[in-house]
């Protein structure tokens, strides 16, 4: 089973480069072979093609949700379509979307999540603010949690 971990982002656009940060956390972390990490940038076709022999994607991308900064979400991708779709960038095509198009050329995991973040600030910056920065550890955790749960089920290895 191959699990890859996307993070989405611009990283150039404070709590927008929130996946980049993510995955930079994860690569400090002794993940099993099987986990992929990559740092996906803003297009989503351009991401299909990592899709190739993955049996789970996890999405990680700030996204709006009316609530306070920091607000940690986890959606199945399938339920994001009912949500209000947030674009942070006019050329991004979200989650769902994305899935959809892989599916069409055969791409589509088996599995996929999405974990996402309630942005504080989405300007020019390298920095997170200071409410996303406090609960990234958190934000990193679960999905480590989330993939440990998904080797073990699948009679995979557990982390060492």
């Amino acid at each position: 089973m191959k699990v890859l971990i996307l993070g989405i982002g611009n990283e150039l656009q404070g709590d927008d480069g929130l996946g980049v940060h993510v995955i930079k956390e994860l690569e400090r972390i002794s993940l099993p072979k099987e986990v992929k990490l990559l740092a996906g940038g803003t297009s989503g076709p351009d991401l299909i093609a990592y899709f190739e022999g993955v049996d789970f994607v996890i999405f990680v991308d700030a996204i709006r949700g009316g609530n306070l900064p920091g607000t940690i979400y986890k959606y199945n991708p399938e339920e994001m379509r009912y949500q209000r779709s947030v674009v942070l960038s006019p050329h991004q095509m979200g989650v769902p979307e994305t899935l959809s198009l892989a599916e069409l050329v055969g791409k589509k995991p088996k599995k996929s999540i999405f974990f996402g973040m309630e942005p504080m600030d989405i300007g020019y910056s390298l920095e997170l603010s200071k409410p996303v920065r406090e609960k990234l550890p958190r934000l990193v955790e679960l999905i480590v949690e989330e993939v440990e749960s998904f080797l073990t089920s699948n009679n995979e290895r557990n982390f060492t």
